[in-house]
């Protein structure tokens, strides 16, 4: 059933919440606080459901973001870095389970290269498919884009890009910046090859954890981190303030 959206009076205001993988083996959780036990995700999934969410797609949310319309008051994008297959095994039957949407952010070179724990093309179309899953760029080897010279940034976000665009049959227009990391090079480079939208990493290169909106700049949106640690409970809280921006945004 198709939701009709709402028209607020000023720009919305959109919690961007940012993953990395999802595991059942407890043993991994202390080497990496990225590595999130599959109960404390999925009780975070059932939180956002019982609360009334609307889970958003890529696409959802670019228009949230560039228009005042919105399907709720109460909405959140899912965003997953670095292409890890629990996407697949653990984190996609959830997604079905629940039928919410997420966004993933491609290592392209990673990808089909035997590197460990890192989806396949095969996964990834299959997840697209379903349309409960949509793909952006990581670039094609993960380094601090800040760093890098102008020549190799551009390779890194061009030939990403080309990658997902020729594997997903697809126009990609989101990037996440590894390590948040970007200067202004990044920017104007972004908007030359094709990206509209880019993500940052909160903490990191001063980025604040708050939620996006337009006037932060389409190209540098923030994130709230997710981490191993954080309960369902303390994601609720980050994400109210935006909601209560949202129900008085009529």
């Amino acid at each position: 059933k198709e939701t009709k959206w709402l028209t607020g009076t000023n720009e919305n205001q959109l919690p961007i919440l940012m993953f990395h993988y999802v595991t059942s083996r407890a043993d991994q959780l202390p080497q990496d606080s990225n590595n999130i036990n599959i109960v404390t995700f999925e009780n975070e999934l059932k939180a956002l459901k019982s609360q009334g969410y609307t889970i958003v797609s890529g696409t959802d949310a670019q228009k949230i973001l560039t228009t005042k319309e919105k399907p709720s008051d109460k909405m959140v994008w899912l965003t997953f870095d670095d292409g890890s297959v629990t996407m697949y095994t653990d984190i996609f039957p959830l997604l079905k389970k629940y039928n919410m949407h997420a966004t993933n952010f491609i290592i392209t070179g990673f990808v089909n290269k035997a590197q460990g724990g890192i989806l396949s093309w095969e996964q990834i179309k299959e997840m697209k498919a379903s349309g409960l899953v949509d793909f952006g760029s990581h670039t094609v080897s993960h380094p601090d884009l800040g760093t890098q010279t102008l020549e190799a940034q551009r390779t890194e976000l061009e030939q990403s890009k080309a990658d997902l665009d020729k594997n997903l049959n697809q126009q990609t227009n989101m990037i996440c910046y590894p390590a948040g990391g970007y200067n202004q090079n990044t920017l104007s480079l972004s908007t030359e090859l094709g990206y509209k939208f880019g993500l940052l990493d909160p903490g990191r290169n001063g980025a604040v954890a708050q939620a996006a909106k337009e006037s932060d700049g389409l190209l540098t949106l923030p994130r709230f981190r997710m981490m191993s640690s954080t309960t369902a409970e303390e994601m609720m809280q980050m994400i109210q303030p935006a909601t209560d921006y949202n129900e008085k945004n009529k």
